[in-house]
């Protein structure tokens, strides 16, 4: 049976923080915000020259990223659901358990920063799960969880969850609510700069086997479409190694 787990620092901060965002804005210029909001069509789906050849006697990992309120612990959630019944023992690792309010605080753009992440300590972690005696599957999500190299090699899939804007603003509003200047100034911006990073020259997504999912699907088609591609790439229905 699958045994979901989720590693925890000490310093992960509480809900109400994270809604308050930044305490200060910062001096980035429209004219730079505007550029962003452009951002080219993304493709639908790739599969990378790397191989899904997954060395036997480790762990096979999968990384999920995207916008805040993408549907990436939904996902994680559901991934882990059917695949139990294939009986691999899994491990989730949450990448917002690694915000730290002492990084957050220094980061120009506060908790939407990627500095506000512990990334050090995310990679740390995802290295203990993986030897974890027993576990077969480690599922590792997160809005900049394809940000460190060093924790993207380890990855044998990535799925991009994407989400427009306008959904983007509406989901989250709707839950763990920003001022609208931290939307505007902060949280898109950012979420836009590590978007081209990652679909960029040499990023994550060109890099390894990776798939973009629309994540303004219900969660059903979302999931339907994230089984088919890592149990094609990965081989998940196999028996256990």
């Amino acid at each position: 049976m699958i045994q979901s787990v989720i590693m925890d620092p000490l310093d992960a901060p509480s809900k109400q923080n994270v809604a308050n965002g930044p305490t200060q804005e910062t001096a980035k210029s429209a004219a730079a915000v505007q550029s962003l909001n452009k951002a080219t069509e993304l493709p639908k789906a790739k599969k990378s020259p790397a191989s899904g050849h997954v060395a036997k006697g480790r762990p096979t990992v999968i990384g999920i990223s995207g916008c805040t309120r993408c549907g990436k612990g939904t996902l994680s959630k559901g991934l882990v659901e059917a695949l139990s019944q294939h009986h691999r023992d899994a491990v989730t690792l949450c990448q917002d358990r690694f915000a730290s309010p002492r990084l957050s605080a220094r980061a120009p753009s506060g908790w939407e920063d990627t500095a506000s992440i512990d990334h050090s300590l995310f990679r740390s972690e995802l290295s203990t799960a993986m030897q974890l005696p027993g576990v077969q599957l480690v599922i590792v999500e997160g809005f900049r969880a394809f940000h460190d190299p060093m924790m993207v090699e380890q990855m044998d899939a990535l799925l991009w969850l994407e989400v427009g804007k306008q959904a983007c603003h509406d989901r989250r509003m709707a839950t763990t609510k920003v001022t609208e200047t931290v939307f505007r100034n902060h949280l898109w911006p950012r979420h836009l700069e590590y978007q081209q990073a990652v679909f960029g020259p040499g990023g994550a997504m060109e890099t390894k086997n990776s798939v973009v999912i629309d994540a303004e699907q219900t969660p059903e088609v979302i999931l339907e479409e994230a089984l088919q591609f890592v149990c094609v790439e990965l081989n998940l229905l196999a028996a256990p190694r």
